[in-house]
């Protein structure tokens, strides 16, 4: 399984990727909303953790951008400074496995990435 983590700030990102990586699972990085959307393009990103502040292509663009068809599981991580949770969840529904805010329980981020790994290979068998 392949996990996406989408977050422009490097220290941020960097912490998340070592926290996925202990699981095992192979981890991808996108330091804004542009270089995600191409990454999942070539296909074979099966949950993505998003950040909705990011410059030239925000989470929200990601989340409207993505194909229906085949999206990976999106874990949204971010400060809700300008969107309530609530909005986000009504405006993106199934779109969005969880949504996580920032600062991370490291716990949590976990439990919602090994959820969505675990949906995600029931889907495929």
């Amino acid at each position: 399984m392949t996990i996406l983590v989408a977050d422009d700030y490097a220290p941020v990102r960097e912490s998340l990727v070592g926290l996925v990586e202990s699981i095992g699972e192979e981890v991808l990085q996108a330091e804004d909303g542009d270089e995600a959307l191409q990454i999942i393009e070539l296909g074979g990103v099966d949950v993505l953790l998003l950040d909705l502040y990011m410059p030239r292509c925000d989470g929200m663009t990601v989340l409207e951008r993505l194909d229906p068809a085949r999206p990976p599981a999106v874990i949204v991580v971010s400060a809700f400074e300008y969107i309530s949770r609530e909005r986000l969840q009504a405006r993106f529904g199934d779109r969005i496995a969880a949504i996580l805010n920032k600062p991370l329980d490291p716990k949590d981020l976990m439990r919602e990435v090994t959820t969505a790994l675990s949906a995600r290979r029931s889907r495929e068998r």
